[in-house]
């Protein structure tokens, strides 16, 4: 980790951060922001897209806290009026490093330089990203859960990083009432990332070979776990395309056959099943079976004879 020095700044909840990349996590970010009285300028390629996302952001809030998400959760039509003079960007864009890259690029031209660049990503280290920004001592990874219902976030830098972007990025999960679980040494997916791994494959491998349904292992974690849901829900929340491009980054750095992602996930992302934001995935929405309370309860009919 390099040196400090005096010319950076501290975490201003007055001031307007933005988040690029108006998907399902992008916009719960940006949710957990403006939720506080922060002004998030939320911003996607697709045109129209953003303020959908701000529109579906505001049925997650009641009272004070739906006014401060109409009143702090903007949606700028360009890249320039989203950046300007904010003090962090947070980059929420699809898994794959091309893509990453190419928007860093695009922010180096329009971001002041005093200004942090952080990122949701969970399969690439803080390395592989920071090299392609203009300011790898002010970038990090900050990996956020789902943020209505976990107050978790993961801190990642590398070895570039200053020592003040850490008290930043600290100072900005506090902002926002998260948690940062900090991991100590660069690895690809973090902590809870890669406990969250093995449990996401051995999932999908069980499924995949026809050892078990994705409702009977749904049922069988939240039974043992107390849980609102299972890890086939939690995938369908984080949304199916993401969870494959994720296995697919593993897949492509490993060369393991064992990290292959596996076929019928590959045919659910083709098929336009990705999830609860498309409507179908594991489960079908809004109202999927594991919200049910019987989902969890003893039913004869439940049982093949």
């Amino acid at each position: 980790m390099s040196h400090g020095q005096s010319n950076y700044i501290n975490f201003n909840p007055k001031k307007p951060i933005a988040v690029i990349g108006a998907g399902v996590m992008g916009t719960k970010v940006a949710w957990s922001c403006a939720r506080v009285g922060i002004e998030t300028r939320l911003y996607d390629i697709e045109r129209g897209k953003a303020q959908l996302s701000a529109d579906h952001a505001c049925t997650w809030s009641v009272g004070k806290e739906l006014k401060n998400i109409q009143n702090f959760l903007k949606t700028p039509e360009s890249l320039q009026e989203t950046l300007a003079d904010v003090q962090l960007v947070h980059e929420n864009v699809p898994e794959v490093l091309d893509t990453k890259q190419s928007v860093y690029k695009q922010l180096s031209t329009h971001l002041h330089f005093g200004a942090f660049i952080s990122t949701n990503a969970s399969a690439f280290t803080c390395s592989q990203l920071a090299s392609a920004t203009d300011r790898p001592e002010r970038f990090f990874n900050l990996n956020f859960s789902d943020p209505r219902f976990s107050k978790l976030v993961e801190l990642m830098v590398s070895d570039l990083a200053a020592i003040e972007t850490v008290k930043f990025a600290v100072e900005w999960a506090q902002a926002i009432k998260m948690v940062v679980v900090h991991t100590k040494k660069e690895q690809q997916g973090y902590i809870m990332n890669r406990i969250w791994r093995v449990i996401k494959k051995e999932v999908l491998r069980q499924i995949e070979d026809g050892y078990a349904s994705a409702q009977d292992i749904d049922r069988a974690w939240m039974l043992a776990f107390g849980t609102r849901m299972g890890p086939c829900g939690l995938m369908d929340d984080v949304g199916l395309n993401s969870i494959l491009s994720i296995e697919q980054v593993y897949y492509s750095q490993s060369g393991n056959d064992d990290d292959k992602p596996v076929n019928f996930l590959i045919k659910l992302v083709e098929n336009g099943k990705l999830g609860s934001h498309s409507g179908s995935g594991f489960y079908t929405y809004p109202n999927p079976e594991y919200n049910d309370p019987d989902f969890i309860t003893f039913d004869k009919k439940k049982i093949n004879t």
